[in-house]
């Protein structure tokens, strides 16, 4: 019996092992990731909406009620022959009654700062008032013609006795946005959409309506909100976002870790044994042997008594193969036996 044996085949490229415990911490690292992100996001997203969207409906409702309670009639007879003071704002009567019930409003919604102005460009009139100040610093008042839709004039503001900085003055006149436009225009209440900064902080404003007993738009009331409130939370959530998705990370890191490592170290014991028969050591089987006395039984188990049934069989084969070729060898020396016997008589009747 002929052998051939290939001695042109290449060895196998020998590639870079990554362990499959490894590859279970990176898979399962990479999938979790990903779902604690997006969950976290959507938390994130949905907290701030919910509370974006509570604070715009308190707003709303806070404008509505406070709209409510205006004296249209004592607003514009105030706006049409109040006076200014030395600071700019006023001491009429008027003046202080609309003042007070906006620290009411504020009362009931500390969030709440109210302010009421006329929409000049709008109004059904031909010239409008505004406070003006001299190079001596005396204020005094002047009529003019409202040459666009945007110009207004302030009458009454809340921050006038809270922080006069951040307060319009008394017919002081201004640029509206063109919330407030619609506002007057459509006759109802308008939600500014965007969160708005200037120099005092961050905002969110909704504007309505004042009417007059004939139901016709004579002044606007405007309310806004700090968003000082959106933004705390906004803040608090990200600490504790970063704190949650910290710890979660940790302990599934770990979980997953002590995981990988108690399933995959049945297949350690397999290669290991695995390479021990590449190398003919078929003795030595005691991962087999590990493996198969296991109480509960499962696939690795199984694999394990079969690679046990193999060795059995290979040992075997080995054995059998090893004993023909000694057969084999001695059948051969037989046979070379006369023929060598032949030859040395040969050789001796030549010497001779």
């Amino acid at each position: 019996m002929t052998v051939f044996v290939d001695t042109h085949r290449e060895p196998p490229q020998r590639r870079r092992f990554v362990s499959l415990q490894v590859r279970l911490l990176v898979g399962f690292t990479i999938i979790f990731t990903g779902v604690f992100s997006a969950a976290y996001y959507w938390f994130y997203t949905f907290t701030i909406e919910s509370a974006v969207a509570s604070l715009r409906k308190d707003l709303n409702n806070t404008l509505e009620g406070a709209a409510a309670g205006v004296d249209a009639e004592e607003l514009i007879d105030l706006y049409t022959t109040g006076e200014p003071n030395a600071a700019g704002f006023s001491d009429d009567p008027r003046y202080l009654n609309q003042i007070s019930w906006f620290e009411t409003i504020q009362q009931l919604e500390p969030r709440a700062w109210p302010y009421a102005y006329i929409m000049v460009g709008l109004a059904d009139q031909d010239t409008a008032r505004k406070q003006v100040r001299d190079s001596n610093g005396n204020i005094s008042v002047e009529t003019f013609v409202p040459s666009h839709d945007r110009q207004l004039v302030g009458v009454v503001d809340l921050w006038a006795i809270h922080d006069p900085a951040k307060s319009y003055l008394f017919l002081d006149m201004g640029e509206a946005s063109h919330y407030s436009v619609r506002a007057w225009k459509e006759n109802r209440l308008i939600e500014r959409s965007d969160l708005y900064a200037d120099a005092w902080g961050e905002w969110f404003s909704s504007y309505t309506p004042i009417r007059n007993a004939e139901g016709e738009v004579v002044a606007l009331l405007g309310i806004d909100f700090e968003a000082s409130y959106v933004n705390q939370l906004k803040r608090s959530l990200v600490d504790q976002i970063i704190i949650s998705f910290s710890l979660a990370y940790i302990t599934l890191f770990i979980l997953v870790y002590v995981s990988s490592k108690f399933f995959t170290r049945p297949l350690k014991h397999l290669s290991f044994a695995a390479k021990k028969i590449a190398n003919a050591e078929y003795d030595d089987t005691e991962s087999f042997k590990l493996l198969s006395s296991r109480k509960l039984r499962d696939e690795f188990t199984d694999l394990s008594d079969t690679f046990m049934m193999m060795t059995a069989k290979i040992r075997g084969r080995e054995e059998a193969l090893k004993t023909r070729v000694q057969k084999l060898q001695i059948e051969i020396d037989e046979t070379r036996k006369p023929d060598c016997l032949t030859h040395l008589y040969a050789a001796s009747q030549g010497g001779s």
